[in-house]
């Protein structure tokens, strides 16, 4: 039977590896519920919170397909 190779219980991983990057996707303009959620998600340190207006006049669509499957979390508002 192989035996499989155990790893150190003493792994310590960087910072940048356990955040999490959540995207959010602005729909309405002046969301009172969405500014509320994002700015208390900003205020932890291990989320990379990043944001991406739709109410723009000509939004870039290509760049968020790739942002989406960038992130870990993507809320929609």
């Amino acid at each position: 039977m192989a035996s499989w190779r155990k790893w150190p219980r003493s792994l310590t991983l960087s910072s940048d590896f356990n955040m999490a990057h959540i995207l959010h996707i602005v729909t309405r303009p002046g969301d009172p519920l969405a500014q509320e959620i994002i700015a208390r998600q900003k205020t932890n340190s291990a989320n990379q919170v990043e944001v991406v207006d739709l109410t723009m006049a000509k939004p870039d669509y290509r760049e968020l397909l790739e942002k989406i499957f960038a992130a870990d979390s993507v809320e929609t508002w």
